[in-house]
């Protein structure tokens, strides 16, 4: 199967690497002016579908830029060693906490496969990026020289620790700032995966991307929104509501497992996004969130 491919505007693209054989999971973004950009790289069992889907619009690997990696989640970066190689001359671009995971990724791919299980194995491995590869990453910039246009790169840690977004004038492309993949009772469920998931940086990061008066915000869960301020708006209408269903469950004296099975009754899937995979990730998410609330909780006693 081909990734699909969207033109959102002038020389901006998503791509959906179709995980799973299916469209809905992930998008990356590919912007080709005024420099050659891959926001992301997808996992590495779809590598070769990002590649063809790259060279189908007519660029070879010598001539991408920059190869953007948000944050080292598998699903979004874990065919980094494969797309790295092919786009040989591209400047790797991570936050300073990413960095020794591109070169041993073995620790984090463990806690995902004690995660994900056997979906792990249909997601890919997440090869360690090559000792020869290692010397075009950057960490330490805040900004991409592109010119005239306006570029800045945003901590936003939040959803991870060694998460990084990047704004492009009016445009964010947020990575994992928010997800509109899953609903309960039709409120956005954050990607609040545990361990890393932090709350109060999460509402941080909402704010920041709030205050910015974006024109089009792009998310890997997912797609392209020419209605940011309503978008994340919701988001952070949405902790605020699922912040009181679960402690209202909790002051019920349910545990943590219990308050996720109660609240995933309410879960509603953006179609296609609809199977055992996704109903592990909602989970994940509700506990990771859960935990947030309980750590936020106890700091307050």
């Amino acid at each position: 199967m081909d990734a699909k491919i969207e033109e959102i505007s002038d020389g901006v693209y998503m791509i959906d690497p179709c995980l799973f054989d299916s469209m809905g999971y992930i998008a990356l973004y590919f912007i080709t002016q005024p420099k050659r950009i891959l926001f992301d790289v997808g996992p590495s069992v779809t590598a070769e579908r990002v590649i063809h889907a790259i060279e189908g619009l007519g660029y070879k690997g010598e001539q991408i830029d920059y190869l953007f990696v948000s944050h080292v989640h598998v699903e979004h970066s874990g065919g980094i060693s494969k797309i790295a190689s092919w786009a040989s001359n591209a400047k790797i671009i991570v936050s300073p906490a990413s960095v020794r995971h591109l070169t041993d990724p073995s620790k984090m791919y463990q806690a995902y496969t004690s995660s994900y299980g056997r979906f792990a194995s249909l997601i890919g491995d997440y090869q360690p990026l090559s000792q020869s590869s290692m010397p075009r990453v950057v960490s330490t910039l805040s900004e991409l020289p592109l010119g005239d246009r306006r570029s800045r790169i945003i901590q936003c840690v939040g959803h991870a620790h060694h998460q990084v977004c990047l704004q492009l004038d009016g445009s964010l492309l947020g990575a994992d700032i928010l997800s509109t993949q899953f609903r309960i009772n039709d409120q956005l469920l954050p990607t609040s995966t545990p361990p890393s998931f932090n709350y109060p940086k999460y509402t941080e990061d909402l704010d920041t991307a709030l205050a910015l008066n974006l024109d089009r915000l792009m998310v890997s869960h997912y797609g392209a929104f020419d209605n940011p301020t309503e978008i994340i708006t919701k988001a952070l209408d949405s902790l605020k509501w699922l912040r009181h269903q679960v402690e209202s469950l909790l002051k019920e004296g349910l545990l943590a497992d219990e308050v996720a099975d109660t609240l995933l009754k309410g879960l509603n899937c953006t179609p296609p996004v609809d199977n055992e995979y996704a109903q592990i990730k909602a989970k994940l998410s509700l506990i990771g969130f859960i935990n947030g609330v309980i750590k936020v909780r106890s700091e307050k006693v």
